[in-house]
């Protein structure tokens, strides 16, 4: 019995953590979206959604244009912790992901609970 009510209990807990990635993911990135499109109106949707999704990349907003590398410095600059923040939010709901699939596989095969 202590075995089922531990596994549903870790498993609930991941399962909240995931969502609230994915939640944190999705409001961070609409914000700054709005941040970028109040200080540079001109740009079209698609610009700003690449560059938001650039400032979190590993190449640092390599493939952007030259004015868009600009916006992307100003938005790293200004929004620096709002940037960290969707990044963690990022590696955090891809990472949770398996490890739910694991709680699930030792709750089947190793606990029998489910």
């Amino acid at each position: 019995m202590a075995q089922t009510i531990a596994f549903w209990l870790v498993l609930g807990l991941a399962g909240f953590a995931w969502a609230l990635a994915v939640q944190m993911r999705i409001v961070v990135a609409k914000v700054l979206r709005l941040a970028v499109r109040a200080e540079y109106p001109d740009l079209h949707d698609n610009d700003v959604r690449a560059i938001v999704r650039a400032s979190v990349s590993a190449a640092e907003g390599q493939g952007l244009p030259q004015g868009l590398q600009d916006v992307h410095a100003w938005l790293r600059s200004t929004h620096g912790r709002a940037v960290g923040h969707l990044g963690r939010a990022r590696r955090a709901s891809l990472l949770l992901l398996p490890v739910i699939a694991v709680i699930l596989v030792i709750g089947r095969a190793g606990l029998g609970v489910i």
